[in-house]
């Protein structure tokens, strides 16, 4: 019998979104929880080591608590001895723990797992193999049985057939190997992090023969060394080993010839048992033994060297006419994450457009048991468009390498052992042609050991658009805009890059890394406000085309102002006034538009462009004027346009004729008036009547006036008389009556 054995292996995958070289399909196996178990052998027959074979693989973030627990099930007629089914040394890799061993309702076993969330990176895919080894019992008859594993809502099953034993277990001397075998069924697997479990078992005279002088011997194979095994389970006494072996007694055997129980004897044996590290032979002499006495001889192995490929242990028993051998060949078993660790990774999980350059890194770990020893060969092929440029850190007491011509294949070769007191890294860098976004780049790195390949996980960079296009537009207009000049900034505020809008208003950045940066305007268009609004953006990594950033700007606009007076006397302001405004094409912007008490007009927010004020109505008094007033609003015009209109008054005329009193026929020339105003003020002065006796006064605004006689006519008396005279009358005539001296 033997105790159990459980190996985890956990291969952890960098995150990637597919291989686009020989590798992809293993990623794209990756994608969703699957699980899958075997068995081996199968068909099982009596006493034959059954492995037990499990495999959960997950996508990155695929691996929750909710997911519940691993529930392996073992039928329980394979089993022979429950215990086994119940490590209480093992310690799983990360990121499963084992929890308990349970009987369900049909009696059949349950190995328990669960999942630590503290082991488990959410940037990771896993894959994890669990091995279950374990002794089967003696069946009688045949049989089936079914072994199935479940983990989050996934399951997978696989029946196998039970061989009933026909014959009794009588042999003299046999040999057996009491942990996994290979695929094959004929190779035991060494395993590197707990060797106790390699345990041989040579099993003499089960025959229950009277045989003398009975020695039997055992060399190991080359590149091992003895270990001391784990305890028989079920077996009493006194474990402790000479030179790492135990010598057990058979306690009977039942009808079917099957053991009934183990003693420890070692201590019967010690002047018996020898090693000859030399020869790495055991050797054991038990003398003669009776038909009544059957033995155990127990040790162990481990491996010293990874890449010993498959060795032959041979065992031999010699005794008076009997010489019998028995071979048993074994391997390690290569657990990359349990043992060492071959990593792969590079620096840059996604690449900006325009980069064309990656360094990949090796690490080399050796977690417990062997080294990685000198001699083992790791080639590392790049995908395509990548050419290996240079290898940037190595130590060259631990390695040897070469890259191929075309600079496709980086070849590795240990010169010296690798413990895990000297883990080691290697870097390379590559150059990758015609880069495009939206590529993917996967690499992975090859251990050649012992015959077998095993794999990196992979280091994938997925090719982004890092750049920014602005595009400046009017803001009402929506029209492109040139001219304009922009500063990008990163999150610390340092200037990454600057430049200056296209005449199709377009301005392409540089790429950009992985971050968040501000859009700046550090320059309007002309004729334009500089915008004052910043634009916030972030690179992901994941964009597969230009972040579009759109930048309003608005029109600087002018103003002008209308200021209308008399045309005459600009100190008079013309109030009531009222204009039109219209454009270059005549069409009327603003009407009904009025000066105020001061005369003026203030229009704002104009554009740049041709404009005219046209005068709708006048003011009261004055001449209405319709003679279009055209004016500029230039580009970026910061000051008021003035315009100063002026505005005739609307005037009438008065004609005063001087007649004799007596005779109005005659008119009276050289009499002399001043004109006065309603108010008393004089108008005009110095008025004389001509040879017609007339004065003739144009131009009077509308209003009330008075002539006022100052010199008469020669001979004539004047009489203090004042003549009214009132605007818009075209012609009056006020008689004067003069008398002689």
């Amino acid at each position: 019998m033997k105790k159990l054995g459980i190996i985890f292996l956990m291969l952890t995958l960098l995150v990637s979104t597919g291989l686009t070289q020989a590798y992809a399909d293993t990623d794209a196996n990756l994608r969703t929880i699957s699980s899958s178990i075997s068995v081996n052998p199968n068909p099982i027959e009596s006493k034959q080591n059954v492995e037990v074979k499990a495999s959960i693989n997950g996508s990155a973030g695929d691996f929750q608590e909710s997911n519940g627990n691993v529930v392996i099930t073992i039928p329980k007629n394979t089993v022979a001895a429950p215990n086994e089914l119940k490590p209480d040394n093992v310690i799983p890799a990360a990121p499963f723990e084992y929890v308990d061993t349970i009987q369900d309702e049909n009696g059949d076993y349950q190995i328990i797992f669960k999942i630590d969330m503290d082991q488990v990176d959410e940037n990771e895919a896993v894959h994890a193999d669990f091995t279950i080894n374990y002794v089967a019992p003696l069946f009688k008859e045949d049989g089936s049985g079914t072994f199935k594993i479940e983990y989050a809502n996934t399951q997978d099953s696989k029946d196998v057939t039970i061989i009933g034993e026909q014959n009794k277990p009588d042999q003299l001397f046999y040999k057996w190997y009491q942990y996994s075998l290979d695929e094959s069924k004929e190779v035991g697997l060494l395993d590197i992090n707990q060797p106790s479990k390699n345990r041989f078992l040579l099993a003499v005279n089960y025959s229950q023969k009277n045989v003398s002088n009975v020695v039997v011997t055992d060399t190991l194979p080359e590149y091992t060394e003895l270990t001391t095994p784990e305890r028989l389970p079920g077996a009493t006494g006194d474990g402790t080993t000479v030179s790492d072996i135990r010598i057990l007694k058979v306690n009977g055997f039942n009808e079917d010839h099957e053991p009934t129980g183990f003693s420890y004897v070692t201590s019967q044996f010690a002047d018996k048992i020898s090693y000859n590290e030399a020869q790495k032979q055991i050797v054991v002499n038990f003398g003669d033994i009776s038909s009544s006495e059957a033995y155990l001889v127990e040790y162990a192995i481990k491996s010293t060297n990874l890449d010993m490929g498959t060795q032959i242990n041979t065992a031999n028993l010699k005794a008076d006419g009997y010489d019998l051998t028995r071979e048993f060949p074994v391997k390690p078993l290569l657990a990359s994450a349990t043992s060492f660790s071959l990593k792969k990774s590079v620096n840059k999980s996604k690449i900006n457009i325009g980069e064309n350059h990656l360094e990949y890194k090796l690490e080399f770990g050796v977690k417990s048991g062997v080294s990685i020893p000198a001699g083992v060969k790791i080639t590392d092929p790049v995908p395509d468009k990548m050419t290996i440029t240079d290898v940037t850190s190595i130590d060259s007491e631990y390695f040897d390498y070469t890259v191929s011509e075309d600079g496709k294949i980086l070849e590795l070769t240990t010169k010296k052992e690798i413990t895990a007191d000297t883990p080691q890294t290697v870097t390379f860098a590559v150059d990758i042609d015609s880069l495009a976004v939206g590529d993917e780049y996967t690499n992975v790195g090859i251990l050649h050991i012992s015959g077998e390949e095993l794999y990196t996980n992979s280091a994938t960079t997925v090719v982004y658009d890092g750049r920014v296009q602005i595009i400046k537009v009017d803001k009402e207009t929506k029209e492109r805009l040139p001219g304009a000049t922009f500063e990008i900034l990163d999150s610390d505020g340092n200037k990454v890059f600057e430049g200056t809008t296209d005449e199709n208003g377009e301005l392409m950045s540089i790429p950009l890394e992985i971050g968040q940066y501000t859009i700046v305007e550090t320059k309007a268009p002309e004729g334009y406000e500089i915008s004052g609004e910043t634009k916030s953006i972030t690179i992901t990594g994941d964009e597969k085309e230009p972040v579009i950033v759109q930048v309003d700007n608005t029109l600087i606009t002018g103003s002008v102002e209308l200021t209308k007076t008399d045309e005459k006397d600009e100190a008079i302001l013309l109030a009531g006034a009222e204009f039109k405004l219209l454009d270059s094409d005549g069409n009327v912007i603003q009407e009904n538009i009025v000066t105020d008490a001061n005369g003026k007009i203030l229009i704002n927010n104009l554009k740049p462009g041709e404009y005219s004020f046209v005068e709708t109505k006048a003011p009261a008094g004055y001449l209405l004027d319709e003679t279009p007033i055209h004016f500029t609003i230039d580009k970026a015009q910061s000051k008021v346009l003035n315009l100063s209109v002026t505005n005739k008054k609307d005037t009438g005329s008065v004609l005063l004729t001087k007649v004799d009193k007596d005779d109005q026929k005659t008119v009276l020339s050289g009499a002399e008036f001043k004109l006065l105003d309603a108010n008393g003020k004089e108008i005009e002065t110095n008025l004389v009547t001509n040879e017609d006796g007339e004065i003739m006064v144009k131009d009077l605004a509308p209003g009330k006036y008075a002539f006022v006689e100052t010199k008469s006519t020669k001979r004539l008396q004047i009489r203090r008389n004042t003549s009214r005279v009132y605007n818009r009358k075209r012609t009056s005539r006020n008689d004067k009556s003069n008398e002689s001296e």
